[in-house]
């Protein structure tokens, strides 16, 4: 499966020397409890375009205060994927959005990716050359004279929670105008 993952322009710039995305043994930025969403060590957080760009943008602008975010699209081996319990517990149980899971407790992947847009791998998961790219975008964190430049970012956040066709389409049609590197 195709997915992305998201952080500030300088740690994927480490993600890309280390050729991997490392799951533990990182400065961990939703570790932190005064972000409000520790994320739990050991695990690699993955989510549709508009879930990490939107999360790569929280990086850089409340943590990192990098001007600039990485994408990477990376294909993922199915077999390896589990439903991200930290994007349930924070994003859906809070709000009562748990009916499309059979078992909230134990939640199954294509549940996860139905309802929220976001997988999780455990371990670290390997930059295969062919198998991954990346892109710069520009983060929310600009002055006004660079506003014009972080509305491609803003347009594909805003993405984030619309799951209907309709917002498929629109990512779809923004993913086309990404300048993509390998």
């Amino acid at each position: 499966m195709k997915l992305y993952h998201g952080t500030s322009y300088s740690r994927g710039i480490q993600i890309l020397n280390d050729k991997k995305i490392k799951g533990s043994n990182v400065d961990r930025i939703y570790k932190k409890e005064d972000m409000g969403l520790p994320t739990t060590d050991g695990y690699v957080y993955f989510g549709d375009l508009a879930v990490s760009t939107n999360y790569a943008n929280k990086t850089c602008v409340i943590y990192d205060k990098d001007p600039y975010l990485m994408i990477f699209e990376v294909e993922v081996n199915d077999d390896i994927l589990e439903a991200d319990i930290d994007e349930i517990n924070y994003t859906l149980k809070p709000l009562n959005k748990t009916q499309g899971f059979t078992d909230i407790e134990n939640p199954r992947p294509d549940e996860c990716w139905a309802s929220c847009r976001a997988l999780r791998v455990k371990g670290d998961v390997e930059l295969i050359p062919g198998k991954f790219r990346f892109a710069k975008f520009k983060s929310n964190l600009f002055s006004l004279d660079d506003k014009i430049s972080a509305e491609f970012t803003m347009k594909i956040v805003k993405l984030r929670k619309d799951l209907s066709d309709l917002g498929e389409e629109k990512k779809l049609n923004l993913y086309k105008q990404i300048q993509w590197e390998q």
